[in-house]
C-alpha cells in the first residue's frame, strides 16, 4: 500500500539549520522538487507545501522562493507573486563578470540587456578592423 502523498512529501525534507530552508531530498526537475501523485500526476513539491501550510496559489500568481533555494520547501520563504514580479526577482543583480547592472546598454535588436564594461572588455580583445583589402592581404610593401 502507497503512503499518503503528505507522509511522503514531509519524509524527503531535511531542515538545513543555518538557513532555516526545508530542502527536498527526493527526484529533481530543473531544480525543483517533484513528486508523483496518484491522479494528479508528477508535482512540484513547494507549490504543495503552500497549498498544504498557507492556502490555495491564486489564480494567475507563481510561487517564489524568498530565500532563492529551488529545492526548498519552506512555507515561510515562500510566496505567490505575479509571474513579472517572480522574473525581476531572479534577475542577477550583477552580470556573469560581477559588474553591477547599474550601467547597462539594451539592445535595440533583441531587448536583452549588455553590461557596457563587459562590452568595453570584449571590444578590446577583438582584432580592429583595418581596410578591406589591407585585412585580407591583397597589399604587400
Amino acid at each position: 500500500m502507497t503512503r499518503p502523498l503528505r507522509e511522503r512529501v514531509l519524509s524527503r525534507l531535511i531542515i538545513e539549520p543555518e538557513t532555516g530552508c526545508l530542502l527536498w531530498t527526493g527526484a529533481m526537475t530543473r531544480g525543483y522538487g517533484v513528486v508523483g501523485s496518484t491522479g494528479r500526476g508528477t508535482q512540484y513539491v513547494h507549490r504543495l507545501m503552500y497549498e498544504w501550510f498557507v492556502g490555495p496559489i491564486p489564480t494567475g500568481l507563481q510561487i517564489d522562493h524568498l530565500c532563492r533555494v529551488t529545492r526548498c520547501a519552506s512555507p515561510a520563504h515562500l510566496e505567490a507573486v505575479t509571474g513579472a514580479e517572480n522574473l525581476r526577482r531572479a534577475r542577477r543583480p550583477t552580470c556573469i563578470r560581477n559588474h553591477p547592472w547599474d550601467d547597462i546598454y539594451i539592445r535595440p535588436d533583441n531587448g536583452h540587456r549588455m553590461c557596457r564594461a563587459c562590452n568595453r572588455i570584449r571590444d578590446r580583445k577583438r582584432p580592429r578592423k583595418t581596410g578591406r583589402r589591407q585585412a585580407k592581404g591583397l597589399f604587400t610593401s
